[in-house]
């Protein structure tokens, strides 16, 4: 959105429409032709503020980036080396109360702190400073708790993952990425504003962190940076804006991805551009990309061709994504067709990482449903523990009732093979991961499970009877 001095208009206009918003007075201070908001007066000042407070480097960066001409830095192998190392000191040095999150993640899987390409992700977007990208991973998964849980905190998120709503969200096309890459050969993702489920902001980000951290994938994605594309087909209904504060406010929570955005496009379509929703609409948006993305942001106003051939000038070719004619159609098959190779990358992926895991004999990463052998809260609050106590609860009474040590021991060996059939393994710590234990294993633990769980029920007296009935008969 803010022009280089010796920059030329790229889509300029007499009278503004179907263009991009253009800046006077050959500086780089922004000027809005809907200023007479009050939001807007501060927002525009935040703006000039932050842009006057780069230096020439970083503003020829930022102008480098939008048109798609930055270096990416050179990534030697000692230079490699020496920042993951770093970046291990300074995750050591993060506050306890910051790292609660993480250090749940470190003991779920341990090999975290040895993936030189998960560190990689966050060391990129930071520029190689170790502090941020130490910071960064750990609200990474702070917020990757609260929103997918505890048993997704360290897992790779799939379409798998996702729930109806979501998939509704991405198979309409509300978010996706296009199929060809800008002029620099970045990813493009595309947004289409008038088809968010503003008043489901939650499914709405989960799809947004799956696009995001699906698209970081790629090492190209994480180098470069990715060019974003935001649709507004007109204004947001009554009911869409009451939604928008709690909209924005968890985008801020995004922060928390290693996403380079190297630039930022808005495309409005609404006749009604310079209204005073407009003005509180593009001010909350500003707000909520965050500095460096609020800097590298474009707003375009005009016709669906208006803003395709505007994007052009920046090197982002949307196809027909931006198109009036049959463009419900086209985004529903881009998104078809996107989502289909997705699906396959995964089970690749999946295959993969079994295979690994097989050669090896050790689980890197528990799933959701398994079973975690310890003593302590660490293990008690894993999600797989709490399903197999309430399985060894629902067989409490049978297990009392039971007359013998072998019926008993026969109850425990159902319990396992009900943890085995909904997905489920009994994994022990081991350097590096997890290590899945055999059944006899597993049927000895689970049976010790069953004496705690008697007694809180209540049945401590009883048993003891029992108990004392049997010694006597054996007399």
């Amino acid at each position: 959105m803010f022009r280089n001095p010796t920059e030329q208009p790229c889509c300029a206009t007499p009278n503004g429409n179907g263009c991009d918003q253009q800046f006077g007075g050959g500086i780089d201070v922004p000027s809005s032709s809907y200023s007479g908001n009050h939001n807007m007066d501060v927002t525009d000042a935040q703006l000039a503020s932050e842009l006057n407070a780069l230096s020439v480097a970083e503003r020829e960066r930022v102008y480098d980036d939008v048109h798609g001409v930055a270096k990416a830095a050179e990534e030697t192998p000692e230079f490699v080396a020496i920042k993951t190392r770093q970046l291990d000191e300074a995750l050591s040095k993060i506050p306890k109360l910051r790292r609660q999150a993480l250090d749940r993640a470190l003991f779920l899987k341990p090999s975290i702190m040895a993936d030189v390409k998960f560190k990689m992700m966050f060391l990129r977007h930071e520029h190689f400073n170790t502090t941020q990208a130490a910071n960064r991973i750990a609200k990474h998964f702070t917020h990757k708790l609260e929103i997918f849980g505890e048993g997704k905190l360290v897992r790779r998120i799939t379409l798998e993952d996702l729930d109806e709503r979501c998939m509704n969200i991405l198979t309409r096309g509300s978010m996706l990425e296009l199929p060809n890459p800008d002029r620099a050969g970045r990813t493009t993702m595309y947004f289409d504003l008038g088809k968010f489920e503003w008043s489901d902001s939650p499914a709405m980000f989960r799809c947004f962190w799956y696009l995001i951290m699906a698209t970081l994938e790629g090492e190209a994605a994480q180098r470069k940076g990715v060019s974003q594309v935001g649709f507004v087909p007109s204004g947001p209904s009554e009911g869409k804006m009451l939604h928008l504060k709690d909209v924005l406010v968890r985008a801020g929570n995004m922060d928390c991805l290693p996403l380079q955005q190297a630039s930022v496009h808005l495309c409005i379509k609404s006749p009604e551009e310079r209204s005073s929703w407009m003005s509180f609409f593009i001010s909350w948006i500003r707000y909520s990309l965050g500095k460096q993305a609020r800097l590298r942001l474009r707003i375009h106003f005009g016709s669906s061709v208006e803003t395709k051939y505007s994007l052009l000038t920046f090197g982002i070719d949307c196809g027909d994504a931006l198109d009036d004619e049959h463009a419900e159609l086209g985004k529903a098959e881009l998104a078809r067709e996107w989502l289909m190779r997705r699906r396959e990358a995964e089970r690749l992926q999946e295959e993969a990482t079994e295979r690994r895991e097989a050669e090896s004999g050790v689980v890197l990463c528990p799933k959701p449903n398994d079973v975690l052998m310890g003593r302590g809260r660490p293990f008690r609050d894993f999600p797989g523990n709490h399903k197999w106590g309430l399985l060894i609860e629902d067989y409490v009474e049978r297990y009392v009732n039971c007359e013998t040590k072998f019926g008993k021991t026969c109850l425990s060996m159902e319990v396992v093979k009900t943890v085995h059939e909904y997905g489920g393994r009994f994994l022990q710590q081991t350097e590096g991961g997890w290590q899945v234990l055999d059944d006899a294993i597993a049927r000895d633990k689970t049976l010790r499970a069953f004496r705690p769980r008697i007694m809180a029920k209540g049945y401590n007296g009883e048993v003891a009877d029992k108990d004392r009935s049997k010694r006597m008969k054996r007399t």
